[in-house]
């Protein structure tokens, strides 16, 4: 059987996000003509749920992104309690390869986010392959932080410029512009991101 690999991937994506979207459309449709109410409801779980899975699975599939060791973003302090572990007991692959107890895979720009944008930009005339291919390159990306570091993305008031949770959003909200780059969500909370394998850490 073919793998991910074996096909175009942007290619494949375009597609899915073109069906999508026509999926959201022809739902909108149906529900206004029956004069349903709250179409947005209905509308979010078709972007939040099936759509962000199938576009998620295919992209870390076809990056080879599965896994604590395959990310190329790393926090500064992920990597400060990596090499802590690693030097303490580097016998212990569960210290190290058990993400739940020590890291968390974070993506960088929330899935929600990502969902959001990929159709905002399918209903757009200027829409390619080639278009599709820019934003997932520069933006859909997976980091790996520490559990500490994942608190920080909590609504906070005292974080006067953002304080709602970036749990799931962008500080600018839905003015986020991806052609700017995906990182303002880390620099909002004080997460320092670097980049290369893991072992070039050690």
């Amino acid at each position: 059987m073919a793998s991910t690999n074996d096909i175009n991937v942007y290619e494949l994506l375009f597609l899915v996000v073109q069906k999508y979207r026509d999926l959201e459309t022809a739902v909108v449709t149906e529900l206004n003509c029956q004069k349903i109410k709250n179409i947005e409801k209905y509308t979010k779980q078709i972007v939040n749920s099936p759509f962000i899975k199938t576009v998620d699975n295919i992209w870390q599939g076809s990056q080879d992104l599965l896994g604590l060791k395959k990310s190329k973003y790393w926090s500064y302090r992920a990597i400060q309690l990596y090499k802590t572990l690693y030097n303490t007991v580097p016998q212990d692959k569960r210290a190290l390869n058990n993400c739940g107890e020590n890291f968390v895979r974070d993506h960088v720009v929330p899935k929600k986010v990502h969902a959001v944008k990929l159709l905002e930009m399918s209903k757009r005339s200027d829409f390619t392959v080639a278009k599709l291919k820019e934003y997932l390159d520069k933006n859909y990306l997976i980091s790996i932080i520490t559990k500490v570091e994942d608190g920080y993305f909590v609504a906070n008031p005292a974080r006067i410029a953002y304080p709602h949770s970036l749990k799931n959003s962008m500080p600018e909200l839905e003015n986020w512009d991806w052609a700017k780059g995906p990182l303002s969500r880390y620099h909002a909370v004080g997460i320092t991101i670097s980049k290369g394998h893991y072992s070039s850490f050690l």
